[in-house]
């Protein structure tokens, strides 16, 4: 299964890696939740949605929710490292993965549907440990992942979020190397892809942690008004392209359409 994308939106093209680092790799629970359709009513065709809107060949990885939590973690970071193999590919067998979009359930320090808890959480164990090593790991193998956490809450409470698993991620990258990552998430609970509630946590350029980030756009205000806007139209692609912008241009496009 290939992940290589024709990167028509020029995803990080700012820093001026080569084709073979736009590999993608997405996922999803495989269940519906008990009495609910969050998977085949949102997880589920939103992540087809997003790829099919950068044009990422290959179809993703779903994740069985229904086993144990361990169990889930194991087969999610399984898949996550065989992300990077290249079938078929004469460039060499391995490549690191440059986005990792993940549609699933969260909270402030876990990926709940993934079984992923960050050393935050208030029952972080050994296992728990081990398995954030590997995640952070396999993530900081590219030197500017992308990682777009379509999941409530991740980014954490507060005017900043430090703390929250979008912080922790993103400091961890940081510390092994990969200084100019990304990580996209949410501060609430709501809707996977078009929660206006969003923290960009931007790595820090060096090998040291920050302290969280502030919201995208300050919830209230007018403008914060038109993001919702923009998120919920299903005739634009802006809910799966804005991870990939720089900051400035989000809000100026934003803004664009409000003039």
């Amino acid at each position: 299964m290939s992940f290589i994308s024709e990167n028509p939106y020029g995803i990080r093209d700012d820093l001026g890696l080569p084709d073979i680092a736009h590999r993608v790799a997405t996922f999803r629970p495989a269940w519906n939740s008990p009495g609910r359709n969050d998977v085949t009513g949102a997880f589920e065709p939103e992540a087809l949605r997003f790829s099919d809107c950068h044009r990422f060949t290959g179809l993703g990885w779903r994740i069985d929710n229904r086993k144990p939590r361990l169990e889930r973690a194991s087969e999610f970071l399984d898949f996550l490292s065989k992300g990077r193999v290249i079938p078929n590919d004469d460039v060499g067998d391995f490549a690191p993965l440059a986005v990792v979009a993940i549609f699933c359930h969260g909270s402030e320090h876990g990926l709940p549907s993934f079984g992923i808890r960050s050393p935050n959480h208030p029952r972080f164990s050994s296992d728990d440990e081990a398995n954030w090593t590997f995640f952070c790991a396999e993530l900081s193998m590219h030197v500017a992942p992308t990682v777009i956490l379509y999941a409530c809450s991740a980014a954490g409470r507060g005017p900043s979020g430090d703390g929250a698993l979008a912080d922790e991620l993103r400091d961890e990258l940081c510390r092994r190397g990969s200084v100019h990552c990304r990580v996209v998430a949410h501060t609430t609970a709501g809707h996977a892809t078009v929660n206006p509630f969003i923290r960009i946590v931007d790595g820090t350029g060096r090998r040291e942690p920050g302290a969280g980030a502030k919201m995208l756009i300050t919830p209230g205000t007018r403008l914060f008004g038109k993001l919702a806007a923009e998120l919920r139209d299903e005739n634009d692609t802006f809910r799966f392209r804005y991870p990939f912008m720089p900051v400035a241009e989000i809000i100026d496009e934003v803004r664009d359409d409000e003039r």
